[in-house]
């Protein structure tokens, strides 16, 4: 075609004399989508539509050019066909564009013509090249250009846009469009449907919240003043949902795993749940409704509002180093009243709509030591707690309530399918164990006896504690919420221990404990020592259930932490110091492995001890002489228990000990033919070399130059010991962990490995 063809074809047409532009055509009414099917080159549709002008090429771009900027916007709105989806109203007209936008529209103009190189248009801001974002891409839900500045969205119900010559008929006659889904009742609005979300969303937001309890956690270590909270980790946080249901939990002690709704269901009990306002903290640490250890440990909670409703709450429980009694730090071993113990809260409002009650802090601060420092760790609490609202609220306003708790929803459902499935794999029946304690520290030469019962069947399972003994008269007693809580403990370990943990891990379980029983006291028992039958109960779990999984269940560990607690006056300031320590041991040996050496208990062991150099620049008056692995400590077996520690003090000055050994009359049993491990001891030596051994004692003077040696005790062995490898053994030798006496005695492995 040649030159002539094309100016012919683009003939310009008529242009209005008062502008020197062609007249405007008003928009012709029609889907902005052709219809179905191929089209070809529809000249004189077009012609028609300019009043039989032919189309031309514009002399210049128009003066009211407007760019859009680039952005996510909504789909390409529907055609409207036939009165099936109601028609769009128009976009109001656009207001004078402003004076720099006029210059802005010349500057482009006289670029497009030529009249002005780029190096003359000042009024253009640089841009740096970027790549293209995926989500400006056209796709599903996205616009291809700028039709629409809604959001993007799908259609409706999950279709696209209608083509304009689909039917309006359905095919069997309801009157609906082809294709689509009935539209709601008038009665049913969208905002009535069942929240349904993805698993990808739903993940996220689980690990969101488990980020904020984890949060909850590094703000307790950042901001406690004693190192039992900062050091040893003595303490646990979680959230949960409107429902008391544990949504997240940080990383805490395991003993509180999946027990921190307890004292908030124990407040609600007591309270209603009406009394919870925004800003209000309630502390509760009764040991028979919803506490169940000692009076030291006090949880504290808070509810989380978001647009006016009660959305959550927040926990944390953390040990305070004393809440008054007759002794420092709280912890006897003679006590035979709960009153002899300390401060006792039952839902008290620490925090009335964020104000701190001054009364209540001065009834805290008139009753306890306040050289203890919980003074300083009760603020760091509150502080735990608004974190923690902060937290939460962050992933409220991220994802919305009911997202949120829709996904909390689904997650503890999938948790308890997964435990489900676990105890399915372990053989059903009924597995049994029966342990003692030494005593319950005021009758010293009577056992006290904890009997359990398992029952797994198809997908759950009972703990049943009939035949242990009574409550007794001293402190070893311990309420029915901690007892559970040690359940807990013990079916996700057996089950899913690498998930999260949360409600639903939980609810395959089923907890059946004698009222007034050493395992569910009641007033006025004591519980100071609450953490003797729970760590019997623990073992004796894995000891029962050792038949039907005999390639999981460890053997016996050494069974108590012996928390020692040292205090006196400070040589530099003159005041009280507590100093209070919890002591590692040996774990049992394993299927496949042997123990650990020197770990805190299953119940704590999360939990550390305190390092050497703390103790000592803290308490100029104590000197440790000696902290080391305790050789033969550890049952042989095949596979060899972990071993225990010694750890031996020096005290500079007159001060006192509180203290309390287990396990000797149920000692760190050994599994299929492996060995018990050595039991827990004391022997405080005198400056002349005199010794003497205490197991238990409250208040037991220590006088200036005596030491006082703490050994813990190993783990049992697993398997028979002649089946060790030999070279195992030299090994051991060699690196201290057994003697050469054991090890011919043990193991018939002589100094040089030869056997005999």
């Amino acid at each position: 075609m040649g030159r002539g063809a094309l100016r012919r074809d683009a003939a310009r047409a008529p242009v209005d004399p008062a502008g020197g532009r062609r007249a405007r055509q008003p928009p012709r009414g029609r889907p902005s989508l052709s219809r179905a099917g191929a089209h070809g080159d529809d000249r004189d549709r077009e012609s028609r539509r300019l009043g039989g002008a032919t189309p031309e090429i514009r002399r210049r771009s128009p003066a009211g050019l407007r760019v859009r900027s680039a952005g996510c916007g909504g789909a390409a709105p529907e055609p409207q066909t036939h009165g099936c989806l109601p028609a769009r109203p128009a976009a109001p007209a656009h207001p004078r564009a402003s004076p720099r936008w006029r210059a802005r529209v010349r500057d482009a103009q006289d670029l497009l013509h030529g009249r002005r190189g780029p190096a003359r248009i000042s009024r253009l801001s640089a841009r740096p090249p970027t790549r293209r974002r995926y989500r400006y891409r056209a796709r599903g839900n996205r616009r291809v250009g700028h039709d629409h500045a809604h959001r993007h969205r799908r259609h409706p119900f999950g279709r696209g846009p209608r083509q304009p010559d689909h039917s309006r008929r359905g095919r069997r006659g309801d009157g609906g469009c082809r294709g689509e889904r009935a539209s709601l009742p008038p009665t049913l609005t969208k905002a009535l449907l069942p929240l349904t979300i993805n698993n990808i969303t739903t993940q996220i937001i689980r690990a969101a919240l488990n980020a904020a309890a984890e949060r909850m956690r590094i703000t307790m270590i950042k901001t406690a003043y004693n190192h039992i909270i900062s050091e040893s980790l003595d303490f646990g946080c979680a959230i949960f949902d409107p429902d008391v249901q544990m949504i997240a939990q940080g990383v805490g002690l395991p003993v509180f795993q999946g027990h921190l709704g307890f004292p908030i269901q124990a407040t609600i009990a007591d309270r209603g749940i009406d009394a919870f306002r925004e800003g209000d903290v309630f502390i509760h640490n009764d040991p028979y409704t919803g506490n169940g250890n000692h009076l030291n440990d006090v949880a504290m909670s808070a509810p989380v509002f978001w647009e006016g409703h009660l959305t959550g709450f927040v926990a944390v429980k953390a040990h305070w180093s004393d809440v008054g009694g007759p002794v420092p730090s709280s912890m006897q071993v003679g006590s035979t009243d709960f009153r002899q113990e300390g401060l006792r809260f039952r839902s008290v409002r620490l925090v009335s709509r964020g104000e701190l009650s001054e009364e209540v802090m001065r009834i805290i601060a008139g009753n306890i030591r306040t050289e203890s420092g919980t003074l300083k760790d009760i603020q760091a609490m509150l502080a735990v707690c608004r974190a923690g609202d902060t937290f939460f609220r962050e992933v409220l306003a991220k994802y919305g309530r009911d997202t949120v708790l829709e996904a909390a929803r689904v997650y503890m459902e999938q948790s308890e399918r997964r435990t489900r499935r676990a105890l399915a794999r372990i053989p059903a029946g009924v597995y049994r164990a029966v342990g003692h304690f030494d005593n319950d520290g005021i009758t010293l030469d009577r056992p006290v006896r904890v009997e359990m019962a398992i029952t797994v069947t198809d997908g759950g399972m009972t703990v049943d504690f009939a035949g242990s003994d009574p409550q007794v008269k001293g402190p070893f007693n311990c309420g029915d919420a901690i007892t559970i809580s040690a359940c807990r403990m013990l079916i996700k370990c057996l089950t899913t221990p690498l998930d999260p943990v949360d409600e639903g891990c939980f609810r395959p379980l089923t907890v059946v404990i004698p009222p007034r029983s050493v395992l569910a006291a009641q007033e006025p028992a004591p519980t100071a020592r609450y953490y003797v039958p729970v760590n019997l109960l623990l073992d004796l779990g894995l000891r029962a259930l050792a038949p039907a999984m005999p390639d999981a269940v460890p053997a016996g560990s050494y069974g108590d932490q012996m928390p020692t607690i040292a205090f006196g006056t400070h040589p530099e300031t003159g005041r009280l110091f507590i100093q209070g320590d919890l002591n590692a041991g040996g774990t049992g040996a394993r299927p496949a492995f042997d123990g650990e050496s020197a770990m805190i208990i299953f119940a704590g062991s999360t939990a550390r001890n305190n390092p050497v150099e703390v103790v000592e620049s803290r308490l100029p008056s104590i000197r440790i002489m000696r902290y080391a692995l305790r050789q033969d400590s550890g049952g042989a077996g095949r596979h060899r228990g972990g071993l225990g520690i010694e750890r031996e003090y020096q005290f500079l000055l007159p001060a006192f000990i509180t203290f309390s050994l287990e396990r000797k009359a149920t000692p760190p049993w050994g599994l299929w033919g492996g060995k018990d491990g050595a039991v827990n001891g004391v022997e405080i030596t005198a400056p002349d070399g005199a010794t003497r051994h205490v197991r238990k004692a409250t208040q037991h003077p220590i006088a200036a130059g005596e030491t006082v040696r703490i050994m813990t005790g190993g783990g049992g062995g697993f398997g028979p010991p002649s089946e060790r490898d030999p070279a195992a053994v030299r090994r051991d030798v060699r690196e201290g962990y057994v003697s050469p006496e054991a090890a011919r005695r043990d193991y018939g492995v002589g100094a040089r490995g030869a056997s005999g």
